[in-house]
């Protein structure tokens, strides 16, 4: 109890707005942590702001929609997320390039890094959406997510497209994120984030309302998140940070190179976690229709909050680890990370070994008696 309190009150003593004296050791190891536990806190905040939105959205887009065509967005959404390594790593090598380049104090390093990795996803970007653009129109999308209604045939054309545009939009957009994250600020896009979240909520509300179809509930729920980082960017970069701001002047084939270099260390390890995620969704739709994606789905969602807390804990400290290593302060490195394999380990294991015991009740409580999953599943 004495150590439990100790933490408490070292913990509440790194709650200020004000930064710490970060020219002596202990003084960089206090800013780290400081911003390291406002990170974490916004980030609660923000996904207790998520979390009740996507519990709410659920039944309301399962009951509009029917299973179906709600399967048929999650299929269509999980496909789309497959993509996510077509960033080849950048915005992860970006933000190990900013994160080291604040711990030298190297402002021409890093002006030149956000640039050469805005140029090269927006490039990406671009050829992404023109290879859609010349697909569509062969594509049997109806097939290819194993659509039965009518009305689902029309849609999973349409809704492929405003996902892959929302994917797009996201790679370029995405600097802004991974500059903050650098700098130890993941607090900034966790505030911005959630008000992405709570417009997404009002224009879900505002589709169903007008009675909308598939594609503009979409585009809604995956299109508002990508106004707030717009608004995001313009305060970044129209503001504190104008020194950085994106220009094409100062991209550098060698420093794409070199951050594409980095970036691919990341990308096996992301293309694994998308086709580990992503992957049971089509499986399920090829295998036994889009209605049978929702049966899977929805449990998914309810235990993804155990990782959403691991993320919490983990993300924070990736940056300041990057700076901490980038000035040599090796023992604090050592310290916090056997810190972070502690609880992380409980953040993830006590949520998810709760909803095992409780997940059908929940989700019964949640959805209704249309989702019903087998012991076997929630254990899986």
């Amino acid at each position: 109890m004495g150590s439990l309190a100790n933490c408490i009150i070292g913990a509440g003593s790194l709650l200020r707005l004000r930064p710490f004296d970060t020219s002596t050791v202990a003084g960089r190891s206090r800013e780290r942590y400081r911003r390291i536990l406002m990170s974490a806190l916004t980030s609660l905040l923000g996904r207790g702001i998520s979390i009740p939105i996507s519990l709410l959205t659920v039944p309301l887009t399962i009951q509009y929609l029917g299973t179906e065509r709600f399967g048929v967005w999650m299929t269509v959404s999980s496909a789309v997320a497959m993509l996510g390594f077509l960033d080849l790593g950048i915005g992860q090598g970006l933000l190990n390039a900013v994160a080291e380049a604040d711990g030298k104090q190297d402002r021409a390093r890093a002006r030149l890094c956000v640039s050469s990795a805005f140029c090269l996803l927006f490039l990406v970007a671009a050829a992404v959406l023109v290879l859609f653009w010349v697909a569509y129109p062969f594509t049997p999308w109806h097939r290819i997510f194993n659509v039965a209604s009518q009305i689902g045939r029309r849609e999973a054309g349409p809704t492929a497209a405003v996902l892959v545009a929302c994917f797009a939009a996201s790679l370029p957009l995405s600097v802004v994120r991974h500059v903050q994250l650098g700098h130890q600020e993941g607090f900034a896009n966790d505030l911005w984030n959630s008000a992405g979240q709570l417009l997404g909520l009002g224009l879900v509300l505002c589709a169903i309302a007008l009675q909308a179809g598939l594609p503009w509930l979409v585009a809604a729920l995956a299109g508002a998140p990508h106004l707030a980082s717009i608004g995001n960017w313009a305060v970044q970069f129209g503001g504190p940070r104008r020194w950085l701001s994106p220009a094409w002047s100062l991209a550098r084939l060698d420093t794409a190179r070199e951050l594409v270099r980095t970036g691919l260390c990341f990308t096996g390890v992301s293309l694994c976690a998308a086709f580990a995620v992503a992957a049971d969704n089509l499986i399920i739709a090829h295998a036994l229709g889009s209605e049978a994606v929702a049966q899977y789905a929805v449990p998914f969602r309810l235990f993804a909050t155990g990782s959403m807390l691991l993320t919490m804990l983990i993300m924070p400290l990736w940056p300041a680890c990057t700076e901490a290593c980038a000035r040599g302060d090796y023992a604090w490195l050592r310290q916090t990370t056997r810190r972070a394999l502690l609880w992380g380990l409980v953040a993830a294991g006590v949520p998810c070994a709760g909803l095992v015991l409780s997940g059908r009740w929940m989700i019964r409580l949640w959805v209704g008696a249309q989702i019903a999953p087998g012991f076997g599943l929630l254990l899986a």
